[in-house]
């Protein structure tokens, strides 16, 4: 195991937000032994699956993929299903994880294949119909608002133009996405988590691209913000999708317990759906848009995010999305992001991760019985989110 992956894991299970979710203080000699070979298991699998997707990939950025996306990924994903000892669904579904973040990016860069290979995705007859199933339930897990906007609306019957060898390669990303899912979880579960995290993330990460491309191209930055400002915040927030995200480690969990509560119930529940979801969204954009800068500085990018350009229209809507309409509150926030200061920004994350706790409290008093497994999943999934802020 490397430094790095041995600082995860043990990151994942300081329990710093004091959620007490973890069977033991410190991960077994078991657990660091299943991580390990889940670990050997994923490295293979991406070193044969990213030459593909990116043929102009050097090893050297294989390599850097592999440790720093396949295997964090892998680790924070292992450490959250700590009772599993499927060693095979682990790795497969850490690959699904790592997979989003690697198509995720190739949008954020406005790579054109990628667009139109997630265009050519989202007109499989198959993918069209696991989202209607999904939007006849009551709740589609990509907001309406945000598929209506897409150019990716391709009627089922509508034929695709014929793809270029480049964009099929990058085609491969998505079918493997969705072959992993319809391998490794139950039936019922699949058309949820095609909708959100696979195809959520990716829509609203695309979105978010676009609009960030139109700022730097704003003759009118004032003019820019009047427009897009709860848009861009909007997109930016939900495409975290943490809740989501710990339905796929849920989804884990129902292949052994088919009684557990299905995917289907997990989204519509109310106190999740509408009362932690956005928060716990916009806290984790937050700690993302943190680290970014780093990455930022790094490589000399600019990547649009609340640390980046804190407009007081922009961080008025993500105080909106985490349920915070106070003026006084908007105000330092707002100051304390303009101000630069690294001693500032680290309140700022401080101040959103105490709300996050006495959030959780309040949702784990309130949730039925009978999602138990899911909240201790999820309480799992938001220390990993502090923890990558430490340990990544």
């Amino acid at each position: 195991m490397t430094d790095r992956m041995q600082r995860i894991l043990t990151a994942c299970w300081a329990d710093r937000l004091g959620t007490g979710s973890y069977p033991s203080t410190q991960p077994s000699p078991e657990q660091v032994a299943k991580l390990s070979k889940v670990s050997e298991i994923v490295a293979a699998q991406w070193g044969d699956l990213l030459p593909q997707i990116i043929p102009d990939a050097t090893p050297a950025a294989v390599a850097t993929y592999i440790d720093k996306i396949a295997r964090g990924r892998m680790a924070l994903f292992t450490s959250i299903a700590v009772e599993s000892d499927d060693l095979e669904r682990l790795s497969a579904l850490s690959s699904f994880i790592g997979l989003i973040y690697v198509v995720d990016w190739l949008l954020d860069a406005d790579d054109k294949d990628m667009g139109r290979a997630l265009e050519a995705f989202l007109g499989d007859v198959q993918v069209q119909a696991a989202l209607q199933s999904t939007a006849q339930g009551g709740l589609s897990p990509i907001p309406q608002a945000v598929y209506a906007r897409s150019a990716a609306t391709t009627a089922p019957d509508a034929p695709m133009p014929a793809l270029t060898v480049s964009e099929r390669r990058r085609l491969l990303a998505l079918t493997t996405m969705h072959d992993i899912i319809k391998k490794g979880t139950r039936p019922e579960d699949q058309p949820w988590l095609l909708g959100s995290p696979l195809l959520g993330i990716l829509l609203l990460a695309r979105e978010t691209a676009k609009l960030s491309l139109a700022y730097l191209n704003a003759d009118d930055q004032q003019a820019f913000w009047r427009q897009h400002a709860r848009t861009l915040a909007d997109s930016s927030i939900n495409s975290t999708s943490i809740l989501a995200f710990a339905a796929t480690a849920y989804a884990v969990y129902r292949i052994a317990d088919p009684a557990l509560p299905p995917l289907s119930a997990i989204y519509h529940e109310p106190v999740l759906r509408d009362d932690f979801g956005p928060l716990v969204n916009t806290v984790v954009r937050v700690y993302d848009d943190f680290n970014d800068r780093a990455i930022d500085r790094e490589h000399a990018t600019f990547a649009m995010n609340i640390f980046n350009d804190p407009h007081p229209a922009f961080v008025n809507e993500f105080l909106r999305q985490a349920g915070l309409t106070q003026e006084d509150t908007a105000l330092k926030i707002t100051a304390a992001l303009q101000s630069g200061s690294e001693e500032d920004a680290l309140a700022v994350l401080e101040f959103f991760k105490d709300l996050k706790c006495s959030r959780f409290k309040s949702v784990c008093e309130r949730i039925p019985p009978e999602y138990h497994r899911y909240t201790i999943i999820l309480a799992r999934m938001i220390e990993n989110t502090y923890a990558g802020r430490f340990a990544m």
